[in-house]
Formats: C-alpha cells, structure tokens, sequence
C-alpha cells in the first residue's frame, strides 16, 4: 500500500513501516481507530472478522479444490495464470475454462464487463468489492486509481498482477465494515461478487 493511499483514504492513521519498495508499504501496521491493522505482501489486513466471515474464507478454501461445487483452482500452476491474465474474456483452450466455476462463470459476463469499462470517463478513484483475485482491479488501474476490496486469500494474488505491471491497493475486510474516510472514491462496485 502506498504511504500516499493510507494518507487519503485514513488521515487520522498511523503508519509503522517494517519493509517497504519505491513503491509501497509491503509489511507493517497501520494503527486506525484504536486498532491494530496489518499490512502484509503490500495489503492491508482488517485486525478482526466476525464469525460468519471466518466461515466463509474456510469455505472458500473447501471450494477452490472442488470443480464441482464452482471451484478450481487446482490444476497446473501455469494453466492457472494463464486463465487469471485472460479474464475476463477466457482461453477457450485453458483447462479452466471447460468446467464449470469462476473462470467459466466470468467469461459469460465478458460483454457486460467490457461495456461497463466504456462507460467509465475521466480518471477515477474505484472501489471494487468483492475483488477475488484482482483481475477487474488490474484491468482498472490502467486508467484509475483502484482499491480492491475481498476477504479472501485470492488478494494475494495482488503480486502476480505487479509483476505484469498493473497497481491497485487492496484491503482485506469486510465489505459491511469498511475502514474509509467518507466519500473518497467516485465509484463503488461489485462484479460477480454474490
């Protein structure tokens, strides 16, 4: 995260620095209304989750390894990447993308998706919730400013998106418990988040 985005988006916060790039804060804390946040692989890490957001990150988990229940994230580590960086469009010729899941069930709202990034005008500060794995962020921060929000482990798939040269910030909390200043983005949304 960078020391610019945690001055916008929590003003009244305090930022201690354990390792950090020409880029970003990628490990510390970040001290925000009496609480102790962590900042990990350059995201930051709500201090608590509730129950019910606890159980969903270990059903998640459960998930990811079963096609059949929408997940997949279990085969070649290559195919894997490959099916992440051609998001939302697909390879039909990806393993990931003959089963059902989130590759698959993302490619079918391609157009939709690519209408909604016409739409957008100027340059943008986004709030993306329900943010997976980045790929929407990514494809975003070419033209905006992008927070991605998700309670997931898929966040940390932030570092495959740096290696390909696109920046976003992320934050990992709850969407119904969020840490921001009021009205600091323009735009708040959410694609196949539900």
């Amino acid at each position: 995260m960078k020391k610019s985005a945690i001055k916008n988006f929590f003003p009244k916060a305090k930022l201690v620095v354990k390792k950090a790039n020409n880029r970003e804060v990628r490990e510390g804390w970040l001290f925000l209304d009496g609480k102790r946040w962590r900042i990990r692989n350059g995201i930051l890490i709500a201090p608590h989750f509730s129950d019910a957001i606890q159980k969903e990150q270990k059903a998640i988990k459960i998930i990811d390894k079963k096609a059949d229940l929408g997940g997949n994230i279990s085969g070649k580590k290559e195919d894997f990447f490959e099916a992440l960086a051609s998001l939302p469009e697909g390879k039909t010729n990806n393993p990931y993308f003959q089963n059902a899941g989130a590759f698959l069930n993302i490619s079918l709202g391609k157009k939709d998706y690519q209408d909604f990034l016409k739409s957008l005008k100027g340059k943008l500060k986004i709030l993306e919730l329900g943010a997976d794995s980045g790929w929407s962020a990514a494809k975003l921060s070419k033209n905006h400013e992008v927070m991605a929000l998700d309670v997931s482990d898929h966040l940390f798939f932030r570092d495959f998106w740096l290696e390909h040269k696109s920046f976003f910030e992320a934050v990992m909390v709850d969407m119904h418990e969020l840490p921001f200043r009021n009205e600091c983005f323009d735009l708040v949304f959410a694609i196949a988040a539900i």
